[in-house]
């Protein structure tokens, strides 16, 4: 019973809604012909990373994930040029 609660709260984690919003956050302000691909690099990424970081200091994949994605996302966001829009 633990295993499935444990799970559960991963999903509730790093599942769908932060995979979808952040990536659309991060890149609203990115031409519209860009938001598409930024968004699928912005989700890839932070996986990679999150992942990573998570293999090599042992901390929660779910947690790291999630930070590695606010991480990207702010970059990303920070780096539209004004009035592309």
């Amino acid at each position: 019973m633990s295993g499935c609660v444990a799970t559960r709260g991963e999903v509730r984690l790093t599942g769908l809604p932060p995979t979808l919003i952040v990536p659309a956050l991060a890149t609203y302000r990115h031409a519209a012909g860009r938001q598409l691909g930024l968004g699928y690099v912005v989700a890839l990424l932070s996986y990679v990373i999150g992942l990573g970081v998570s293999v090599v200091t042992d901390l929660p994949s779910s947690a790291v994930i999630v930070w590695s994605m606010a991480v990207v996302a702010v970059v990303v966001h920070l780096t539209a040029r004004p009035g592309t829009r």
